[in-house]
């Protein structure tokens, strides 16, 4: 019975030599891997917050400066180039699979061909709502994020 006994330890003792760092491996990777896709995610977030708010002060900037005294056409062509810039980049950061991310892109487009084809027509008043912002495109922005946020917090 002893030498049952002794064999079994002696397995048991085996097993855990070899599997310990097999598990403990293991483990490290998971860990390594859900660190970098968290870090990688975080990144991601910045980069898009920071392109969409970029695009909505160009788009201010346009719109505030379209109703001043000191309109020019030339100016007004160099914020569509980089309204035009921030869309491309918008979209290269977000997810055409995922519904709200084509909605908005789809919301981004539509506001940057309207204020091209208002490039040569006449400002219309002033509107004040208007001139700060999108409250649409930031709800959904802000939506986004959050929902983004939450997946670097459980670690998706």
């Amino acid at each position: 019975m002893n030498e049952v006994t002794a064999i079994i330890a002696a397995a048991t003792a085996l097993v855990a030599v070899i599997l310990g760092p097999i598990i403990s491996v293991y483990v490290a990777r998971r860990q390594i891997r859900a660190s970098v896709v968290s870090t990688n995610r975080q990144a991601w977030i910045n980069a898009l917050r920071n392109a969409i708010a970029e695009w909505l002060t160009a788009e201010q900037v346009f719109y505030v400066s379209k109703h001043s005294d000191f309109w020019e056409k030339a100016d007004a062509q160099k914020a569509l180039e980089k309204l035009t810039l921030l869309e491309y980049r918008i979209r290269l950061l977000i997810n055409p699979k995922e519904a709200d991310h084509a909605k908005l892109v789809e919301l981004l487009s539509k506001e940057s061909d309207d204020l091209m084809e208002s490039l040569d027509t006449k400002p219309e008043p002033y509107d004040k709502k208007k001139a700060y912002g999108d409250d649409e495109i930031i709800s959904l922005s802000q939506s986004i994020l959050k929902r983004e946020w939450v997946r670097v917090k459980r670690g998706d």
